[in-house]
């Protein structure tokens, strides 16, 4: 968890800090309800039971997100239509009627009618049960009845059709096939709905033939009979019964009405994702990863930019509050800014700058149309050179890290947002495992097992790696010095879980389609990074290449010029070594260069130097030096860039400069922990201490203080004598040395390339059959834990050793062994 600090103290005393990575924290969530599509049959009796409303419309009204007023009738009369079915009772418009199977059955119909009855003398609603004995009402009922069955046999059959489809889906390979078959289902569902219709009117034909008025029917009296037929009623009218007194039929009914309604998907706003800065941070901060902030300055729009009538009308406002409390907000609204008061503001901004004489308000106009007026196609070519010069300038070698946050999403009732951050670091080792390289969260909360089964391992490996520069591990994973990191947060997460155990989410399509995506977002990005230190590399190659041949070339040309040719005396090979090695340079854009020659004049460059041929950049560097060398004493001190350069200038400069790192060495020691994890690092690399990448802040302060107190604090007085005796011999001989290697004339030889440190083996202790053998006894019997705490094994690889070795000896009889309550005891044979 970024937001918090957490501190360990270990039994032996020795304290563990782990600062927070971020300084503020998320975002609350919002509370979210269930969504019916994610419910189960489960937490669905759970709320009926505990719940305390009067209607099942209300009740799904306010437990469920998504459930309108019209989309809960509608699961009451899908679940009163299965139970009408299951039943055999139809609602009709002015009663109920029984639903026969056999034409010998009695037909039942029953209506409430106005009654006096009891000790009220008031009519009041009464159910009434009639026998139907009219042959005519009979054959039009049975006519009906039949029709009706068919019509169900019809919607059963289709049922079966539909299942038959979801099985196919799941067995189809392409997605062009599961199309087709969905495609399908949406018409079986649409016949389904066209069939109930045609119930329904054949209902409507039941309530009008019982709605005649010269009806003859037989008033059925026996209070069994009726009794039955008003539970029968009470079991079937689901819409007027209460959720937690429902039955067994009618909550089966009810739990497949609800799932068989389409809902909209679930809200998004409840989610709350990590942050794609904050991941990147995290990132940053963990793996110690070199990151500039030079590009942050490119492609950073401003916002909200005001202009000076809304300032002043804000000021206007506030002054007015501030005057008159008594004011009413439509007043202080109203109040508006004239155009004197926007005039002598600007005036106030524009008179803090250096005046300027005008003699010609044409003139000055003319000019300032032509400041205004710019083209587009240059200002992106000007933008393009700035930015590649701080590409290769600054970031050649920064590390990689981006993440990437979907926007919130949902699948099968369930909202939750994908997010994902990759770090791809110069200094990172190559994991020897792929699970290494992949780390999987869900809702903030690390998932350790189950890796292979998990939805989000999955997805990582349908990403095609190859097209991102990225070599792959035998089962799809990346491979390379990275570090990857995939986040799956939302409110019921949890649903999507495959197991009780919670340690990888079941294969969803929506779900891996996000990750993918995400994951391809970041890769794209990659690719770009890796591509520019590419080039980067390949004009350096060549570059050195053609630099080597500079000065045959050039003497070819100066010579083909002499013979006759009109540049004769105007040509010099200096000029043309200048030139080319020019335009190997990487060339500044026009804008950096103002901005360096400004600096340049600051600094106290205004005196003419006189004019001497031009020669390449780094040849005029080193012959300066020479020439400083040689007459130290004649010549004003000038700034050195190299560190090596600054011991050639003297004494006084070498004990200074000896003196000041020494007095920054103990002030970086007192105040360690006060650096940032960069700082440690660039420290580090000074003093010359390698580090590994995965160590905390605390490691690293303890490995630099550890080292420096190893090496010997160096006597600044007695390197001095040491380096100006080296000045005097190697110094200019060095020089010529380096000249002459620019030139072609000496051929410096190539190091070899470094050898990798060879991995350090852990030397496993000898577990012989003597040691084991001493560890037991004739008299006790004892566990693997007892010979492990005897021997005083702590790899995992020598316990794993000894029990090999025991069932060795029990085979040999050497030893004898006995099982109880599922563990093993050894000892030896008495």
């Amino acid at each position: 968890n970024p937001h918090v600090t957490i501190i360990y103290i270990d039994p032996y005393g020795e304290e563990f800090i782990f600062p927070r990575k971020v300084s503020n924290f998320p975002d609350e969530p919002r509370y979210a309800k269930p969504h019916p599509s994610s419910t189960n049959i489960g937490d669905l009796q759970d709320l009926l039971s505990k719940s305390e409303h009067l209607s099942l419309t209300s009740f799904l009204q306010d437990n469920f997100v998504r459930m309108s007023y019209n989309t809960a009738k509608e699961v009451v009369d899908l679940a009163e239509r299965d139970l009408q079915d299951k039943l055999g009772l139809l609602i009709l418009d002015n009663g109920y009627i029984s639903k026969i199977e056999k034409k010998k059955n009695e037909i039942y119909y029953g209506r409430y009618e106005k009654r006096v009855y009891g000790r009220s003398d008031r009519p009041r609603d009464k159910l009434i049960l009639y026998e139907v004995d009219e042959t005519e009402i009979k054959e039009d009922y049975l006519k009906n009845i039949k029709e009706y069955d068919n019509l169900n046999k019809e919607i059963e059959n289709l049922n079966k059709n539909i299942k038959k489809n979801q099985d196919r889906i799941q067995d189809a390979d392409t997605k062009k096939e599961k199309r087709k078959i969905r495609k399908e289902n949406r018409k079986i569902r649409n016949s389904i709905d066209e069939l109930r219709d045609k119930k329904d009117k054949v209902k409507k034909q039941l309530s009008i033939i019982f709605k005649k008025d010269n009806l003859e029917l037989n008033e059925v009296k026996q209070k069994k009979a009726i009794d039955d037929f008003k539970d029968l009623i009470e079991e079937v009218v689901i819409s007027d019964a209460k959720p937690n007194d429902l039955s067994n039929d009618q909550f089966n009914s009810l739990f497949l009405a609800f799932k068989s309604v389409k809902y909209m998907s679930p809200p998004t706003d409840t989610v709350v994702p990590v942050g794609d800065v904050v991941l990147e941070n995290t990132m940053i901060k963990e793996l110690g990863l070199k990151v500039s902030e030079n590009l942050d300055d490119f492609a950073s729009p401003i916002k909200e930019l005001r202009n000076s009538e809304e300032i002043l009308q804000r000021v206007k406002k506030n002054r007015l509050i501030e005057e008159n409390q008594d004011l009413e907000e439509h007043e202080i609204e109203n109040s508006d800014v004239e155009k004197k008061e926007i005039l002598e503001f600007n005036t106030k901004i524009l008179g803090a700058y250096k005046e300027v004489t005008i003699d010609d308000l044409d003139k000055f106009k003319v000019k300032l149309d032509q400041l205004l007026e710019h083209d587009e196609k240059e200002d992106k070519n000007e933008y393009k050179k700035v930015f590649s010069f701080f590409v290769e300038k600054y970031t050649r070698e920064d590390d990689f890290v981006a993440a990437e946050t979907r926007d919130p999403t949902s699948g099968k009732g369930l909202a939750y947002v994908v997010e994902g951050v990759l770090a791809y670091g110069h200094n990172l080792e190559i994991p020897k495992r792929s699970r290494d390289v992949l780390s999987r969260f869900v809702n903030r909360t690390p998932k350790l097992r189950d890796t292979a089964d998990c939805a989000i391992t999955k997805a990582v490996q349908l990403v095609n790696w190859k097209n991102y520069k990225l070599d792959t591990y035998d089962n799809g994973l990346p491979k390379g010095p990275i570090k990857l990191l995939v986040n799956v947060s939302g409110p019921y997460v949890h649903l999507m879980f495959k197991s009780q155990s919670k340690n990888s989410l079941a294969d969803d399509e929506n779900l891996i389609n996000e990750i993918k995506y995400c994951l391809e977002a970041i890769g794209r990005r990659l690719r770009v990074y890796l591509n520019r230190r590419a080039n980067i590399r390949k004009k350096e190659k060549r570059a050195s290449l053609i630099e080597k041949y500079i000065p045959k070339f050039v003497e070819s040309v100066y010579n083909i010029a002499q013979e006759g040719s009109k540049y004769k005396d105007r040509i010099k090979k200096q000029e043309l070594e200048t030139l080319m090695a020019e335009a190997l340079s990487k060339k500044e854009s026009s804008k950096i260069e103002e901005i360096r020659l400004k600096k340049e004049e600051d600094i106290g460059k205004k005196e003419k130097q006189p004019e001497k041929i031009v020669e390449p950049q780094e040849i005029m560097k080193e012959k300066e030096e020479i020439f400083k060398e040689g007459k130290k004493k004649e010549e004003t001190k000038q700034e050195v860039i190299t560190e090596k350069e600054e011991r050639l200038v003297g004494k006084e400069k070498i004990t200074e400069k000896a003196k000041q790192e020494a007095t920054t060495k103990k002030v970086d020691i007192e105040n360690l922990e006060e650096l940032t994890v960069k700082e440690l690092n660039d420290l580090a690399e000074a003093e010359d201490i390698h580090i590994p990448s995965r160590l905390r802040k605390d490691e690293i302060i303890k490995e630099i203080k550890n080292s420096l107190e190893k090496k010997e604090k160096p006597e600044i007085q007695k390197e001095i004598p040491r380096i100006q005796e080296s000045i005097d011999t190697k110094a200019m001989s060095e020089a010529k040395q380096k000249i002459k290697s620019r030139r072609g004339e000496i051929k410096e030889k190539q190091k070899a390339p470094p050898v990798p440190k060879k991995t350090k083996q852990q030397k496993l202790p000898v577990i012989t059959t003597d040691k084991i053998l001493n560890a037991l006894s004739k008299e006790e019997w004892q566990t693997i834990k007892h010979l492990i705490f005897k021997m005083r094994i702590k790899d995992m690889l020598d316990a794993r050793f000894l029990q090999i070795k025991l069932k060795e000896l029990t085979r040999k009889g050497v030893v004898e062994v006995d099982s109880r309550k599922g563990k093993k005891y050894w000892k030896l044979p008495s």
